[in-house]
């Protein structure tokens, strides 16, 4: 036995929560003015959320102010787990199949999802599989049915493409 111990520090779940929604928040703060506005002392970590998350980092904040909103438990429709899990789902989705023409542009994130899945499934295998879970991600982020989802897509592009 040592002299020196570890002092205890006995925090209750709701303090933990507390200081990581804040810290949520710090870094998505940092992530946004790092992103917006160039600036050459926070450019490392431009960098780095672009080698994470390839052509998808400019979402790094919205995820993390989600994620400290979700912490935090408000009633705020756009504040749910949902909306979180659903837009995570869309994002690794997007970034895995980016990785099937460019690695540098998915990211570390999609370049290993799509390495993994495509030895384990093919890459046409892992192609349907990233395509069903962005579906997945649609449904889960506007807490809706899948035939609601197509809907808005048939609405959407129905009324940009000209009729012949």
């Amino acid at each position: 036995r040592t002299i020196y111990s570890m002092p205890r520090l006995r925090l209750r779940q709701r303090t933990i929560v507390a200081v990581a929604s804040l810290v949520s928040l710090i870094i998505a703060g940092l992530s946004a003015v790092s992103i917006v506005t160039g600036a050459e002392t926070l450019k490392f970590w431009t960098e780095v959320l672009f080698n994470i998350f390839g052509w998808t980092y400019f979402i790094a904040p919205v995820i993390l102010i989600l994620s400290a909103l979700v912490l935090q438990k408000v009633k705020w429709t756009f504040g749910q787990t949902n909306v979180l899990l659903g837009l995570v789902l869309i994002i690794l989705s997007l970034i895995s199949l980016t990785a099937a023409f460019s690695t540098n542009a998915a990211g570390r994130v999609g370049t290993t999802i799509w390495e993994q899945l495509s030895s384990f499934v093919t890459p046409y295998g892992s192609a349907v599989l990233l395509i069903g879970i962005f579906l997945v991600g649609l449904v889960v982020l506007f807490n809706t049915s899948l035939s609601q989802v197509f809907s808005i897509f048939t609405a959407i592009f129905s009324s940009h493409i000209p009729a012949p």
